[in-house]
């Protein structure tokens, strides 16, 4: 990586697919609203797990401009999956 900030950016993007994956994941293997728990719960370790990048990604590198979109371009589907499936099963409204 020529900087370091490109090194943190590929590693969230990582993370960030390796989140939205999980959804299909746990929707395979659980019912609806297990899995939506289960995701849930993986998304909040996740972030508060990057709570310590914060900082450097509001530091204003351009590396970091496109995180934002790409973060809710991959986790807002995955999550409407898993609360239409919640929802369609009738557990929850």
């Amino acid at each position: 990586f020529p900087q370091r900030s490109d090194l943190i950016a590929a590693v969230f993007r990582r993370e960030i697919d390796g989140c939205a994956d999980a959804a299909s994941v746990l929707s395979a293997g659980h019912e609806p609203f297990d899995a939506l728990a289960a995701w849930m719960q993986r998304y909040a370790a996740f972030i508060a797990a990057k709570r310590g990048l914060a900082k450097a990604l509001h530091s204003g590198d351009p590396a970091f401009d496109s995180l934002p979109g790409y973060f809710d371009q991959r986790l807002r589907p995955a999550l409407r999956t898993l609360l239409d499936a919640a929802i369609a099963a009738s557990e929850i409204r």
